[in-house]
């Protein structure tokens, strides 16, 4: 057997010894990416905390963005546009450009 394919057999066995629960399966017929998604969802609670982490950490008090639901396509666009706009609006209030000009009426 190959050293990686070593490494991932060893790797895979110890997460599956360790989980809570038992799997059964007939690994005859399972290709590479079969393999792939098991190591995927062996990993998803490391995934899980990762994320979190992340978001605790970028997260701030009084954030310059919006939380914009993504449920439907055609509203999250729309909530964009006008966050952009509004943000613009605002900008263009304040005169601050930083260099960008307008063009046009």
């Amino acid at each position: 057997m190959r050293p990686e394919k070593a490494n991932v057999v060893s790797d895979l066995s110890e997460r599956l010894t360790k989980s809570p629960f038992v799997l059964v399966t007939d690994y005859q017929r399972m290709n590479v990416n079969h393999f792939a998604d098991l190591r995927t969802r062996a990993r998803w609670e490391d995934y899980m905390r990762t994320y979190e982490v992340a978001i605790h950490e970028t997260a701030a008090d009084a954030e310059p963005g919006a939380d914009v639901s993504a449920d439907e396509k055609w509203f999250t666009r729309l909530v964009v546009a006008a966050v952009v706009v509004h943000a613009l609006q605002r900008r263009g209030a304040h005169g601050a450009t930083d260099g960008w000009t307008r063009t046009g009426t």
